[in-house]
């Protein structure tokens, strides 16, 4: 009898142990008055290992995918780290996948999302930073960036907190340490432009549309000073555009009247081009003597079928020159001049310096992206011909002739981008 009672003792005595066990692991005895949420942390949430020790984690506030993650135990001492840029991680130090969630102890607020960034304004510091934009991260989190010549292309950039402290740099030739990785880059979401200097400010905004502006030189009319007009001036410009024809058969409209701009020297093609280049949108302009791209509706490029806040390689084609691809991505509201580098354009010499710029090369008579024979052949039957509008007249003088001959032979065997061109 006294055995019975005594191992019935024991049974409930077990079973006390466990309920106390379960409520201890399920309650929260931890003094977390040490943890002070700041810029860096977006908040703390409390886990359960198996054995109930009870640890707290928290999180970097800049990018979830990409930020630090913390644990620490009861008494705030930091017991490891794991993710962000490190690659670090908690295996063989604490098993983070087999803690359970409990409840989040403290939320932060997204820091200063709505803000006072009149400190922002003071980046415009001469001719340093021309425009302040604000994004969002993936926590909500405010970031402005200082984009410095207002190209995204050659001067280096940063990115700020929202009370302006540097996150990290980005663009520039030379490159600076605390570089902005990709993926940091690539989660943000444009939120407002803050501050332009009026000294800078884009002329080209289409609004609600992907706009830019872009600069080319043709080897066939520039003088080193600029573009000639001769077309232009003997009427052989005609009112449509010639590359809704082989090889180019562009769709696109153009919104130019080539009469009412000043300086026309003639007709090009333009194009967006997705990363994978694929054709995103596509657009018939006119080029002027000083190598300006517009057209009459807006001055600048509007594309309307492009996203206005993606980016784009940018390409441009003229009826008798090899075109051109960016060899970098443009954004809305970029100013990308091809005229000053073969850096700007894919390929091998995709251009040649000539008389102090660089031109697009000419002597391509019939728009496939290679001078060769077949191009001589073309000009051999159309020699003599003058006045009239010919692909065989690379030098824009309405008559083909010798000196056309001569800049198709000083460039024969160039080939353009294959990415451009299929050969």
């Amino acid at each position: 009898m006294f055995e019975k009672s005594h191992n019935a003792s024991m049974v409930f005595s077990i079973m006390l142990s466990i309920l106390l066990m379960e409520f201890t692991i399920n309650a929260q005895s931890c003094d977390i008055s040490w943890f002070e949420p700041n810029i860096n942390e977006c908040g703390i949430s409390e886990y359960q290992s198996p054995d109930g020790t009870v640890f707290y984690m928290t999180e970097s506030s800049y990018i979830i995918t990409n930020g630090i993650i913390n644990y620490y135990d009861c008494d705030g001492n930091l017991i490891c780290s794991e993710g962000g840029f490190t690659g670090e991680t908690c295996s063989g130090v604490l098993d983070a996948e087999n803690l359970t969630f409990v409840e989040e102890i403290i939320t932060c607020s997204a820091p200063c999302l709505n803000g006072d960034f009149s400190w922002a304004e003071d980046l415009l510091d001469g001719d340093c930073v021309c425009q302040v934009d604000q994004y969002i991260d993936a926590s909500g989190n405010a970031v402005i960036f200082a984009e410095n010549d207002c190209n995204y292309i050659d001067l280096v950039d940063a990115f700020f907190d929202c009370e302006g402290n540097v996150i990290c740099f980005t663009n520039g030739h030379t490159s600076p340490e605390n570089l902005c990785s990709q993926v940091f880059v690539d989660q943000l979401d444009f939120v407002q432009t803050l501050y332009t200097c009026s000294t800078t400010e884009l002329t080209c905004n289409g609004i609600g549309n992907f706009s830019i502006e872009s600069k080319i030189l043709l080897e066939g009319l520039w003088d080193g000073t600029a573009m000639h007009t001769q077309l232009n001036d003997s009427g052989l410009l005609p009112q449509d555009h010639p590359y809704n024809s082989a090889p180019w058969n562009s769709v696109a409209q153009s919104n130019s009247d080539i009469d009412s701009i000043d300086n026309a020297v003639d007709w090009v093609l333009v194009k967006l081009h997705d990363e994978d280049f694929s054709v995103a949108d596509e657009q018939i302009a006119v080029i002027t003597t000083d190598g300006n791209i517009v057209n009459t509706t807006e001055g600048c490029l509007v594309f309307t079928e492009a996203n206005k806040f993606g980016q784009y390689h940018l390409s441009v084609f003229h009826r008798n020159h090899i075109g051109v691809l960016s060899s970098i991505l443009v954004k809305d509201g970029n100013d990308y001049d091809f005229t000053t580098g073969n850096r700007k354009a894919m390929g091998t010499a995709p251009m040649k310096f000539l008389d102090g710029a660089f031109v697009l090369h000419g002597g391509d008579f019939d728009g496939n992206g290679i001078i060769n024979n077949l191009d001589f052949n073309n000009w051999y039957e159309q020699a003599s011909i003058v006045n009239q509008y010919l692909s065989e007249d690379v030098d824009g003088n309405g008559n083909v002739n010798n000196l056309d001959y001569n800049i198709w032979e000083l460039n024969r065997s160039r080939v353009g981008s294959s990415v451009l061109y299929d050969y």
